[in-house]
């Protein structure tokens, strides 16, 4: 960057955007006594603060990324494990993820270099796919409240070459990542 020497952080998605809040709805169909097919769609938006990603011949390289926002819709099977009462439960889904078009600022302020709206991921749909399990405690024949974990994963989204000629061009080539989204809810029945 600047024809100067540029060394780059790897930075995860956790580095960038901290845990994040995710939330889902989703409608289930009983299928047999203790199984059911779903459908879920899911939103999450993380903002992102201010961060170094590297240096520039000794300086600090900071960088800020627009939110991370995504939206989701997932289908799959949910097999429940217990009786009436406690209901343990486990499942599987495939689906997709709209990923939202993220720009980037890159500064080194000790060089008073700032390049802004720097394209940096493409907004793009990519495959994802989710295994879980949680328990639900039924409070009535209609009314239960559940806790989980499920572990997520979806693909790459399309790179921008916003940094062509910068020699940090390499630097948002795999986005692709696992989460492990602890979830609870409210479930109502029909």
């Amino acid at each position: 960057m600047l024809g100067l020497p540029t060394e780059v952080t790897a930075k995860s998605y956790g580095d960038v955007y901290g845990p994040g809040f995710y939330w889902a709805a989703g409608l289930g169909y009983r299928v047999a006594e203790r199984g059911e097919v779903r459908v879920q769609a899911s939103y999450t938006n993380n903002p992102a603060e201010r961060l170094q990603v590297g240096t520039v011949a000794a300086f600090p390289l900071l960088a800020l990324f627009d939110d991370y926002q995504s939206l989701g819709m997932n289908f799959g099977y949910r097999q429940y494990l217990g009786g009436a009462g406690v209901r343990p439960f486990v499942g599987a889904d495939v689906g997709f993820v709209r990923l939202q078009t993220v720009t980037s600022e890159f500064s080194v302020p000790a060089a008073g270099v700032v390049l802004s709206n720097v394209e940096f991921l493409e907004s793009s749909t990519v495959p994802a796919f989710g295994l879980g399990g949680g328990v639900q405690v039924q409070l009535s024949n209609h009314w239960a409240v559940q806790g989980g974990v499920d572990f997520r994963w979806h693909g790459d989204a399309t790179d921008r070459d916003g940094l062509a000629g910068t020699g940090l061009e390499g630097i948002n080539d795999e986005t692709r990542r696992w989460s492990m989204p602890i979830t609870g809810g409210v479930t109502v029945s029909f």
